[in-house]
């Protein structure tokens, strides 16, 4: 049922015959958790206003069950989405070790079979941009689910064939104890702040929903061009200087990433003819 409510939100929120507060308030708003009837909603807290939450929420409710039908009472939580979370040395460390250790797989396996020849230092950059997008995403998570805790997947896989099957969010650990498998994929993309786009690869679209995570660091001024030698990888002692090497170059400053959104797969469409996929496939518009 989110996932129906999800798919109408923005004629529940924004139809030009509602007023115009109401409609500025929700304009980022987001559908996040349905638990029975209650359906909790996120907006952004520089734009909530206590006078207004019960008439708002009534046409809230009001407004669902006109468009879908469904019968459900709303509440809110304030979406902190915009507030910037620092990246810390943990999150860092953990980050580059996880992208230095997997290079070599990479570089051994399938690493050529980029469209884009790209280079290893590209590769690198890249992987610590996404491991740091799913720390940032564990935070952002935990700050509002406060008895839900994610575990991060930090296995090395042997090629990008060999992975994690679209699903960075394998566990959920309620209340420190009790450990639940997730079987809802959630691929967390992370991307430089200017990027605009949730971009997915033909390949890696097996997912339920993408969590698109913004980071922000100036990696062009860090890495040059054969600043890996990748003869060298298999060698123990050298990724550990390595890693040292490149968090070194990160300590002069901080850092900061932040959930820009998300999108369901059913909201993905191709890039050339923008018809719809699902489940990885696409499908002509007038089946879905």
């Amino acid at each position: 049922m989110l996932q129906e409510i999800s798919g109408e939100w923005k004629q529940i929120v924004s139809d030009e015959s509602y007023p115009s507060g109401f409609r500025f308030v929700h304009k980022n708003s987001i559908p996040y958790h349905l638990d029975g009837n209650i359906l909790t909603v996120l907006i952004e807290e520089k734009v909530y206003k206590e006078n207004y939450r019960n008439a708002n929420l009534l046409r809230l409710s009001k407004n669902i069950k006109n468009v879908t039908g469904k019968d459900i009472e709303c509440i809110y939580g304030l979406n902190k989405r915009e507030t910037d979370i620092t990246v810390s040395s943990n999150m860092l460390s953990e980050s580059v070790e996880f992208a230095v250790n997997s290079l070599d797989y990479m570089t051994q396996n399938d690493f050529q079979q980029f469209e884009l020849k790209r280079s290893m230092e590209d590769y690198l950059i890249d992987t610590i941009r996404g491991k740091i997008a799913e720390y940032v995403f564990k935070e952002f998570f935990e700050n509002i689910e406060k008895s839900y805790s994610i575990e991060i997947d930090n296995k090395i896989y042997k090629s990008t064939i060999v992975t994690d099957n679209g699903n960075d969010l394998e566990s959920l650990i309620k209340n420190g104890n009790d450990r639940y498998l997730n079987n809802f994929k959630v691929d967390i993309k992370g991307s430089k702040t200017e990027s605009q786009w949730l971009l997915i690869e033909d390949s890696k679209a097996v997912s339920d929903v993408y969590v698109f995570v913004k980071i922000e660091f100036e990696e062009e001024h860090f890495f040059g061009e054969n600043m890996v030698d990748k003869k060298s990888l298999t060698f123990q002692n050298y990724r550990e200087n390595l890693i040292k090497i490149i968090l070194n170059k990160f300590s002069n400053n901080k850092y900061y990433g932040k959930v820009s959104g998300f999108a369901y797969m059913t909201d993905i469409v191709s890039n050339g003819d923008k018809i719809p996929y699902n489940n990885g496939t696409k499908f002509p518009t007038n089946n879905g």
